[in-house]
């Protein structure tokens, strides 16, 4: 063999040896049409990302509803962010908390919502304990709450109603919420001192859930009389586990949260929306695709649930894609958004997706950083909280 034909020879086991490595790369098929028919199906696409010019607000083409929920009124004057000119609503003047187009109701400024304060037992806010709390007096607050926030009474937009403190189910108040547990056990100890410990704590998860269920109830009942119009649900529920592709098998929401959100049934009836939050984990390193399912999984859920219990329920997704030191100054006009222009990243915020979505919006919640996270589920500790 001559060395011309060597070298042919060379030149072919090298191409056939990076055909082969290309090929191990790719991912097999099967998987690839899971993740692209869930990321069609659940997420917006980033245009940019796909190579497809921004939209204006002026076009017809079909769109999921993307709504800034970002305190961004601090901006005016500096680096002022026009995101409707990229088809992204948002309220008036950029309102946080009430506008033409969203209003989000905290517990700690709505109302009279009994809760600890950060889960601390020496910390209760208007009675700390749900079955302590003064639904009355609660109800009177609120309703002063809502009309200043949202003073059109035919106002059809986006009401939030953020209870974290506490959560209305004695089996998910588990971690730092186990406060509501330990002290309604002590509470009915102190009423009934000779019942045994499994009467008092059968006791204590009944008066907790009831009182639980007057508030979320009489509060949402009452959003509903004052703004009819408005979509009215309550922030992070349906729920789902944050392991789904991680300890256990499939790509759906485990059996037992499928019951807690089935127990909560007395919930979906009321609403007339439900806000499930995707934020997104750190990237995980043995399972690539770990954000991809727990995604899938927990808009799986919300459908289910919206199916099963209230078809007329719309569906808004909450997300947040922020820079893990919001604190920083990243930008001149407020310290809690990004690490360019704000301009730069509204633009970010233009997306399209198929008819066939059948989610009611895609909202934007919180400062946002960067968005190519979502196109492979995964980012570094510089994008994602």
């Amino acid at each position: 063999m001559n060395q011309e034909e060597e070298e042919k020879k060379w030149k072919k086991k090298k191409k056939n040896k990076k055909k082969r490595k290309k090929n191990k790369r790719r991912e097999p098929p099967s998987r690839m049409v899971f993740i692209l028919l869930h990321f069609l199906s659940l997420l917006p696409l980033s245009q940019q990302a796909l190579n497809l010019p921004l939209i204006s607000s002026n076009s017809n083409a079909n769109r999921t509803n993307v709504v800034w929920m970002v305190p961004s009124w601090v901006c005016t004057g500096e680096d002022y962010i026009e995101v409707e000119k990229y088809g992204v609503k948002q309220n008036q003047d950029q309102k946080f908390t009430g506008g033409q187009v969203f209003a989000i109701f905290y517990e700690h400024s709505f109302g009279k919502i009994p809760y600890f304060k950060g889960q601390d037992v020496d910390k209760p806010m208007n009675g700390g304990l749900p079955q302590m709390g003064d639904l009355s007096a609660h109800l009177i607050e609120a309703e002063k709450n809502i009309n200043e926030t949202i003073p059109d009474e035919k106002f059809d937009g986006i009401a939030v109603i953020d209870i974290e403190e506490f959560r209305p189910m004695w089996k998910l108040s588990w971690g730092a919420f186990t406060v509501y547990k330990t002290e309604s056990i002590r509470l009915v100890r102190q009423q009934y001192p000779y019942w045994s410990p499994k009467q008092i704590e059968w006791q204590a998860e009944k008066d907790y859930e009831k009182a639980c269920q007057k508030f979320f109830i009489e509060t949402i009942r009452l959003g509903r009389r004052l703004r009819p119009k408005a979509k009215w649900g309550y922030y992070l529920f349906p729920k789902c586990n944050g392991d789904v592709g991680q300890k256990q098998e499939g790509t759906e929401c485990s059996q037992l949260f499928q019951r807690f959100n089935d127990d909560m049934n007395w919930l979906w009836v009321e609403s007339t929306a439900l806000f499930p939050s995707i934020y997104l984990y750190p990237k995980h390193k043995s399972i690539p695709d770990f954000n991809y399912i727990n995604t899938g999984a927990l808009i799986t859920e919300t459908r289910r649930v919206k199916r099963t219990y209230c078809p007329h329920c719309e569906i808004h997704i909450f997300t947040k894609i922020e820079n893990p030191a919001p604190y920083n100054y990243l930008c001149r006009c407020e310290r809690p958004f990004f690490g360019k222009s704000c301009e730069f990243r509204a633009r970010r915020l233009g997306f399209s997706m198929p008819r066939t979505v059948s989610l009611d919006d895609f909202d934007r919640y919180n400062a946002a950083n960067q968005f190519y996270a979502f196109r492979n589920g995964t980012s570094s500790n510089s994008t994602i909280r």
